[in-house]
C-alpha cells in the first residue's frame, strides 16, 4: 500500500477525495489503516462552509490537518484502525487516533490510545465525542436529584443525557423537534417533548446542543434562581440574538462554555488526558452507545455526504464513514 485517499474540503459548496502518497514513517510513527472515522456534524458543516472565524483559526486546528479554513483543508478528529506499520507490539492493534478523514494514516506511536478487545470499531469511534459530554458534565456540576433539560438529540446531546441518566434521581427531559432523533431517545428510556410548549421551568441545568440560538434562549427561559445553561453548540460566524432583559439578571442565570480541548480547572489538578480518555473507553464498554450510530457512510461517497450536510439534510444521529469500501 502507497497511496492514501483523503477527504478536502475545496470551497464553501464542494468536497473531494484527493489520492495522496503515503508518508514515509519516522521510527516512532505508525502506520494506521482506516476502519472508522466519526463524524461531528455541527463542527464540520461549520467548517466545510467556511464559518470559522478567522481569529479562532488556529485554536480550531486539529493534529495532522492540512490546508486552511478559508479553504482548501482537511478535518476531522476521532478515526479508529489497525496498525498496520511500525512498533511490533502494537501490529494488528485496534486504535483511536485524532486526525482528519484519511483511509491510511502515518501518525506518532505516543498520539495513538489502543481500543480495549471487547470494544468495536465502530463504537470506538465515538470517544472524541463522548470526551465533549463529559467534559460537558464536568463544567455543569451535576448533582443527584437535578432538574435538568437537554435540548437537541444530535450526537453531542445523546451522549450527554445518556451519561446524566445514569445519575440517581435526576428529572431529565430532552427536546428535539426531529421526528426520528425524538423517537430514538424514547426507545432508550429517556423522556421527549417535541415542542417548549409543556416543558415547565425551575430548571438546575440545561444543556444547549442544538446549534440554535432558539436552543439556547429556551434554555434560558426554564433556568430556575442561578439556574446554568452549559452551551455546547458552536456556532462559528454567525450571530446569535438573545433576550437577557426579563429574568436572566435578576434570576442570576449563567451561560457557561463548555469546550473539549481543556480540562475544566475544578479537575485538571487530578485529571490529565491520558485519565479522560481511560473514562471514555470504560465507559464505551456498554454495546447500548451503539444505538446511536444510526448511519455509515462509505468513505468513497463522502463528497456527496457532505453536499446535503451543507444543505441541512441529513438527520441522523451518530454519523460514521466506513473505510472497507475503499
Amino acid at each position: 500500500m502507497t497511496k492514501s485517499l483523503e477527504l478536502w474540503h475545496v470551497s464553501y459548496k464542494e468536497s473531494e477525495l484527493r489520492e495522496s502518497p503515503l508518508e514515509k514513517p519516522e521510527p516512532d510513527d505508525l502506520v494506521i489503516e482506516s476502519v472508522f472515522s466519526m463524524v461531528s456534524p455541527g463542527t464540520e458543516r461549520i467548517v466545510s462552509l467556511g464559518n470559522v472565524p478567522e481569529e479562532v483559526g488556529e485554536n480550531m486546528r486539529v493534529p495532522y490537518m492540512k490546508g486552511f479554513f478559508s479553504f482548501p483543508c482537511t478535518y476531522g478528529y476521532s478515526l479508529v484502525g489497525m496498525v498496520m506499520q511500525g512498533s511490533d507490539e502494537m501490529m494488528g492493534q485496534l486504535v483511536h487516533v485524532m486526525h482528519p478523514h484519511k483511509s491510511v494514516v502515518t501518525i506518532k506511536k505516543d498520539l495513538v490510545f489502543p481500543v480495549p478487545g471487547f470494544i468495536p470499531a465502530k463504537r470506538a469511534a465515538l470517544a472524541s465525542n463522548l470526551e465533549t459530554a463529559i467534559n460537558a458534565i464536568w463544567d455543569s456540576g451535576l448533582s443527584a436529584g437535578d432538574k435538568v433539560l437537554v435540548v437537541g438529540f444530535g450526537i453531542i446531546g445523546a451522549l450527554v443525557a445518556m451519561l446524566i441518566k445514569r445519575f440517581p434521581g435526576v428529572d431529565l427531559l430532552v427536546l428535539e423537534k426531529e421526528q426520528e432523533r425524538a423517537k430514538k431517545a424514547e426507545e432508550l428510556g429517556l423522556r421527549v417533548l417535541s415542542t417548549s410548549k409543556r416543558i415547565g421551568n425551575n430548571y438546575d441545568i440545561a444543556f444547549n446542543t442544538s446549534g440554535s440560538g432558539r436552543g439556547l434562549q429556551t434554555c434560558l427561559d426554564v433556568l430556575g434562581f442561578e439556574g446554568k445553561v452549559i452551551e455546547l453548540s458552536w456556532f462559528g460566524s454567525d450571530a446569535v440574538n438573545l433576550k437577557l432583559g426579563h429574568g436572566f439578571h435578576y434570576n442570576r442565570k449563567q451561560i457557561i462554555s463548555s469546550q473539549v480541548s481543556n480540562i475544566p480547572s475544578s479537575k485538571s489538578n487530578r485529571w490529565n488526558y491520558q485519565r479522560r480518555k481511560e473514562l471514555v473507553f470504560k465507559l464505551l464498554k456498554d454495546d447500548v452507545f451503539d444505538q446511536l450510530i444510526t448511519l455509515e457512510v462509505p468513505f468513497s461517497n463522502a463528497p456527496s455526504f457532505f453536499k446535503k450536510l451543507r444543505n441541512e439534510e441529513i438527520p441522523d444521529i451518530g454519523i460514521v464513514f466506513s473505510y472497507c469500501y475503499v
